[in-house]
């Protein structure tokens, strides 16, 4: 396998899927205002959400290597094994960034926020369609193919513009809600 070639072919496959992205109703939302309240609002559930997708990813490359090196693939079997302990613990980063966004919302604004109530909620249609299909992805017979699919690199770009545009509709509720109360 040529690496160089398989990451070209990657691009390829993924330029259309980024494209949408790009033009999608949520990024076009976030991209369009200059509202810092509608953006704190994003990057506070943005945070919170982001947590909850990045605690499994981790596990999710470890099982992507165990799969590599049961059917041979021991060499990226033992990178995927590297690039999990990377990955370890950025659920926490977003966690801490949550935190910190929190305590400067409660300093400038009203209603308090509470971070943590934000870091419990009940995980979005958005979160669970990025998980759900990242775990599909390590359960099919080859975890990572010799040439990416271009069905599964779409999925997990749809899964992405779902949650992104998930938390755009929040916050745009959260400072509907907001205004009414001022």
């Amino acid at each position: 396998m040529n690496l160089m070639r398989s990451l070209d072919e990657y691009e390829q496959l993924i330029a259309p899927a980024r494209e949408r992205f790009a033009v999608s109703p949520g990024i076009q939302a976030i991209e369009s205002t200059s509202d810092d309240v509608f953006l704190e609002l994003f990057l506070l559930n943005f945070c919170a959400l982001g947590s909850q997708m990045t605690e499994p990813v981790e596990g999710w490359i470890r099982r992507a290597a165990e799969r590599c090196a049961a059917i041979g693939v021991s060499e990226l079997a033992v990178a995927l094994v590297g690039h999990a302990q990377a990955e370890a613990g950025h659920h926490l980063m977003m966690r801490a960034d949550l935190r910190s966004l929190a305590a400067r919302w409660n300093a400038r604004r009203k209603p308090v926020v509470d971070g943590d109530k934000l870091l419990n909620q009940t995980l979005t249609p958005g979160v669970l369609h990025y998980c759900k299909v990242h775990e599909e992805n390590i359960v099919v017979t080859h975890p990572l193919p010799r040439s990416p699919s271009s069905t599964r690199l779409k999925r997990c770009l749809c899964a992405t513009e779902n949650l992104c545009l998930t938390v755009v509709s929040k916050c745009s509720e959260l400072r509907f809600c907001l205004v009414s109360v001022s």
